[in-house]
Order: C-alpha cells, then structure tokens, then sequence
C-alpha cells in the first residue's frame, strides 16, 4: 500500500496533521494518552503519555487492502 493512502486513512480515522508531518489524535486523552503517526514510519502509531513514549501499535494495513 502506497504511504499516500496510509496517510488517507490515517486521516480519516480522525488523526490530525499537525507541523513536520506528524499526526496526532486524541481519542484516549482522558486515559493520558496521545497517539502519533508519521509517513516516516508509517505502520506505527506510537502511544506518548506526558510527552514521553509509552508504547506502539503495529497497523495491519493487509487489513485495508
């Protein structure tokens, strides 16, 4: 899968881009946390709790195909 539709879904699942290509969506903001993606490592998305890194998700992008 191309990164460009990586990004479009990575968009339409309510992340937003936010400056140098990072995306960032707060749907676990009462948990602590906020998620991360980047076109740079695109089948991550990493988990920042206080601004420090907690954990990643590994996307299954065949799932999309």
């Amino acid at each position: 899968m191309q990164t460009a539709r990586k990004t479009e879904l990575i968009q339409d699942w309510g992340f937003e881009q936010h400056a140098s290509g990072f995306y960032f969506r707060d749907i676990y903001s009462d948990h602590g946390y906020r998620e991360m993606w980047t076109a740079g490592e695109p089948d991550l998305i990493k988990f920042l709790k206080g601004g420090e890194w907690s954990h990643n998700y590994q996307i299954d992008w065949s799932l999309y195909n």
